[in-house]
């Protein structure tokens, strides 16, 4: 059975290596090292008569990609046309005889795309828990949204009606929507004296 040389075990076998020399120098004998390490003897004597020998696992064989072989096309496809996208990539590359996946595409083109332009860092408004939700009630939000479509261009009836504000007989209350938009004197007039309350 194979040992996994993951970076754990290779520390196990160095901390190992560095005990059996300790025990070594403290004056315990090899079959008693083997004993208390639960190792072979072998293995004792190996790393005593060889101390440059160090417990590092073996460098893994590189391994080649499905990828390998399209490499230079897909660094051509950035270059030239500009695509970034894998997964218009992937259509290309399957027809080209591509067996892997998109996930390897992805793994591959992610460092090779240019560095995007970030957006504006959002400015943090902080404030103690609870102050800042507790002063904004839905009221207000109708106040500001009813002053955003009057910025927008709407007129007082559509934003009456978008409100709800509307009289019984049915027609838009331009004038309490005036106190909640609070539009200029001149446009004030003007709509009071197209609509008859």
């Amino acid at each position: 059975m194979k040992r996994a040389c993951t970076q754990e075990a290779a520390m196990i076998r160095s901390r190992t290596v560095n005990t059996i020399h300790e025990l070594a120098a403290q004056g315990k004998s090899i079959q008693d090292i083997a004993i208390s390490l639960g190792i072979a003897r072998n293995t004792v004597r190996k790393y005593l008569r060889h101390p440059e020998l160090c417990a590092m696992p073996r460098p893994r064989p590189t391994r080649r990609s499905k990828l390998d072989p399209f490499k230079e096309q897909i660094k051509q496809w950035m270059q030239e046309d500009h695509c970034y996208n894998c997964e218009a990539m992937l259509p290309r590359l399957l027809a080209m005889g591509y067996t892997g996946s998109l996930s390897v595409l992805k793994a591959f083109v992610h460092p090779l795309r240019p560095p995007q332009a970030g957006h504006a860092p959002v400015q943090r408004f902080e404030t103690e828990p609870g102050e800042q939700v507790a002063d904004i009630t839905f009221h207000d939000l109708r106040h500001d949204f009813g002053h955003r479509l009057r910025a927008a261009g709407f007129s007082l009836e559509e934003v009456a009606v978008s409100l709800g504000h509307v009289t019984k007989k049915g027609t838009p209350a331009v004038a309490t929507t005036a106190r909640y938009t609070q539009p200029s004197r001149a446009q004030m007039k003007h709509k009071l004296k197209d609509v008859t309350l």
